[in-house]
């Protein structure tokens, strides 16, 4: 079997296949390249635009931008993707999705006027979400066609470890570069890094063969639960996109997804509590940057070390996320983790200097070890088995249509009454957002004892 430690299996061939071997390889070093990818051009893509002038409402675009796509495109090309061979989509996807970093690399030094930059940035967004959209739906089903039961949490743990290292040495390399070098050089060679980290993780894609040419429909329970997802642009503000996009599959239809008596019942409720757990966490996400550089006015090498802390501590907090979820279930885990989301909007509105950002960070890193490694369990518990993949789509629904609402609800926000009180309006909204998961679970559990006892 796996050594627990190790990052590859052991030498039976009885256990495992050589082609096996080699894939196990490929997937880990395909995340630990997309771990300089999303430390690099992905982590600083936020801080860049604001440090060139963007609004706020420009901000939320670019959050807006990739579930626009997501929402739109998903359900045709999951359909579109049923019973084909999945490992050239996945590998023409990546290709023309990551081709648009080669641009990013180009902006800060040839083009010259901030607005145009900005611009040239949202358009790139937009375009390349979908071909990205494509393959967050893509690959998870060559990650399932490529690794069994057998061995994926091992895989899968592994990777997110490679993840997490590489994100926090790409960070601090970034701060480096950017606190040496002029501003344009700085997010040239930044961007740069994050083309060499796609370039690199799409090579070995490449290399990746799964045994099933042809990957089956899986249950949603057997997802990938890694940390990041290859295809969406996701700046990091202490959440991920749950379930997302890749639970799509055959046996959705459009007439499925109209058929409002699905809606009625507990699973109207969970709808209404993923919309607003989604829409508080991101309502954060144009406004940190802001906050942090415009308010806080912290340097590229302070926002370096702040990345840095919360992939460490996220990589530590992890480690503890099984004897939590084992004592007060993944219900239990999520809420506690759902409410203690909030401390970071506030500690960020209340931070006088790069000292309260630092922690702020480690405590983002450790709230969502629990809220992100318990959400999907979560959800999946409170889906029905039958017509399981309409109920996703709905969840997918509420999920991206909080961010759009989210991401263009905040910079209004704050430019109505300022970006401090955004930011508590965003930790109050974390805060209730948590408590809705409470009362939904408890009553939940009511609802439960009172069937129990008839």
């Amino acid at each position: 079997m796996f050594n627990r430690f190790s990052i590859q299996p052991t030498n039976d061939p009885q256990e495992i296949s050589y082609q096996q071997r080699s894939n196990f390889f490929h997937l880990y070093f395909d995340m630990s390249w997309f771990g300089v990818l999303n430390a690099s051009a992905m982590g600083f893509v936020a801080v860049y635009v604001t440090r060139v002038g963007a609004s706020g409402f420009q901000l939320g675009l670019l959050n807006a931008l990739p579930s626009l796509v997501a929402l739109v495109m998903a359900l045709p090309l999951g359909r579109w993707m049923t019973n084909k061979p999945i490992r050239p989509v996945v590998l023409a996807s990546a290709v023309l999705y990551r081709a648009f970093y080669l641009l990013w690399v180009i902006f800060p030094l040839w083009v010259t006027q901030p607005q145009l930059r900005i611009d040239c940035l949202l358009v790139t967004t937009f375009l390349m979400s979908f071909p990205g959209t494509a393959l967050s739906i893509a690959f998870n089903n060559l990650f399932a066609a490529t690794v069994t039961g057998h061995f994926r949490p091992h895989v899968v743990g592994v990777r997110q470890a490679l993840f997490a290292v590489f994100s926090v040495l790409t960070a601090l390399l970034c701060g480096f570069l950017l606190n040496q070098l002029p501003f344009d050089s700085g997010y040239f060679w930044v961007f740069f890094i994050g083309l060499i980290g796609a370039v690199a993780s799409t090579i070995h894609l490449y290399f990746i063969h799964p045994e099933e040419e042809i990957a089956p429909t899986r249950s949603p329970v057997q997802l990938l639960r890694d940390w990041a997802q290859p295809g969406l642009l996701q700046p990091w503000n202490g959440i991920r996109r749950g379930l997302a996009i890749r639970s799509f599959t055959r046996g959705v239809t459009l007439r499925s997804i109209l058929n409002p008596s699905i809606l009625r019942g507990e699973f109207g409720v969970l709808l209404v509590m993923i919309f607003a757990f989604h829409f508080a966490q991101f309502m954060g996400g144009p406004l940190f940057p802001l906050w942090t550089v415009n308010e806080l006015h912290l340097k590229d090498l302070t926002i370096s070390y702040a990345n840095g802390l919360f992939f460490t501590a996220l990589a530590f907090a992890s480690l503890w996320l099984a004897p939590i979820s084992r004592r007060l279930g993944n219900a239990g885990a999520f809420a506690i983790g759902a409410v203690s989301m909030a401390v970071y909007p506030f500690l960020l509105s209340v931070a006088t200097g790069a000292g309260m950002v630092l922690f702020a960070n480690v405590v983002a890193g450790v709230s969502w070890a629990i809220t992100g490694g318990a959400l999907g369990n979560f959800v999946l518990e409170r889906i029905p088995n039958e017509n399981r993949a309409t109920h996703l789509a709905w969840q997918n629904i509420a999920l991206h249509s909080a961010i759009l609402c989210s991401s263009l609800f905040a910079p209004w926000l704050a430019e109505q009454f300022g970006l401090k009180f955004a930011l508590e309006v965003t930790a109050l909204a974390r805060f209730f957002s948590g408590v809705l998961v409470l009362l939904l679970i408890r009553g939940q559990r009511k609802n439960s004892s009172k069937h129990h006892k008839a």
